[in-house]
């Protein structure tokens, strides 16, 4: 038997998925929410960024002044830098309390306060539902 020669069995091989109508029927929705609530509101942020600002209207129109402006000032520059190191902290911070809770309740806690402790874990991200 030659050593180039595929030698697994049909069973193991990886099957590859076909895209259907039926698959594609289902995930429409799903596509056309993210293109109305994302996409497009993104988009017209951006082509808006370029418009024109006069009287303290928006006028429409091509000017790169924003952007200029933007990254030119200083304050704008100290605003990033002062948002990244809050997002940092916050990383840091969240990490280093979360890693040993699920560590606890993965391996130290039993069944039944496990279910107890992650009820109310979650309930709080429950308060912008009710």
């Amino acid at each position: 038997m030659a050593l180039t020669q595929n030698t697994r069995s049909p069973q193991v091989m990886p099957q590859r998925r076909q895209l259907t109508v039926y698959g594609l029927t289902w995930s429409m929705p799903l596509v056309i929410w993210q293109l109305v609530f994302f996409v497009f509101p993104l988009i017209f942020l951006l082509l808006i960024s370029f418009w024109l600002v006069k009287n303290y209207r928006m006028v429409p129109g091509f000017d790169t002044v924003n952007w200029i402006k933007m990254f030119s000032k200083g304050y704008f520059w100290d605003t990033y830098w002062r948002t990244l190191g809050y997002a940092a902290v916050a990383t840091v911070v969240t990490s280093v309390l979360a890693f040993p809770c699920a560590f606890a309740l993965a391996f130290k806690v039993s069944p039944k306060v496990r279910r107890w402790a992650l009820f109310f874990l979650i309930v709080p991200f429950f308060t912008s539902y009710l």
